[in-house]
């Protein structure tokens, strides 16, 4: 069994080795400037390296060669959706979407926090309905019921509202 997962690794690499000869004559007959400019052809030359390193590693690493199969794979699959025109459409408008999503996901962070923290400086000393806790989304170890007691209690109350999450039961 160990010389079949031997072999059948070397076959992976020597498939990551293909990659990594394509990318070089890509590089080669365009030019170093085109791969900097090219955000993908940047990302799918790092995958490469990635399932490179990974395989490279598996073989001395006997503790971790299931983590590093999983990487390994994992930048193959990224690498073949990134080289397909339409994934790459897709990506470019994440790119120039991503700041938009990340500066409203930081708005609304903050609103949660001043909120919940408004809302422990208001209710801190308020009794907490325990009726309403446990349930699927509270441990028994919180016991947050529907307080604002601590500061974790008071965001998961908070993000919970802003959800919409059984909001019903909390008011």
């Amino acid at each position: 069994e160990d010389h079949v997962t031997t072999a059948i690794h070397a076959a992976r690499t020597c498939i990551v080795l293909f990659f990594l000869f394509e990318k070089a004559i890509v590089v080669i007959v365009s030019g170093k400037a085109y791969v900097k400019e090219d955000k993908l052809e940047m990302i799918d030359l790092l995958m490469v390296f990635v399932a490179l390193l990974a395989n490279v590693i598996w073989y001395p690493w006997e503790r971790y060669r299931a983590l590093l199969v999983c990487i390994s794979s994992v930048a193959i699959v990224f690498r073949i959706l990134f080289n397909s025109v339409h994934t790459g459409k897709v990506m470019e408008m994440i790119v120039h979407a991503a700041p938009v999503f990340v500066d409203l996901l930081l708005q609304y962070a903050i609103v949660v926090y001043f909120a919940a923290v408004l809302g422990m400086e208001s209710f801190h000393r308020a009794e907490p309905c325990l009726a309403y806790g446990p349930s699927k989304f509270y441990d028994e170890n919180y016991k947050c019921g529907a307080g604002f007691e601590t500061m974790g209690c008071s965001l998961l109350v908070v993000f919970q509202l802003t959800t919409g999450s059984n909001w019903h039961e909390i008011m």
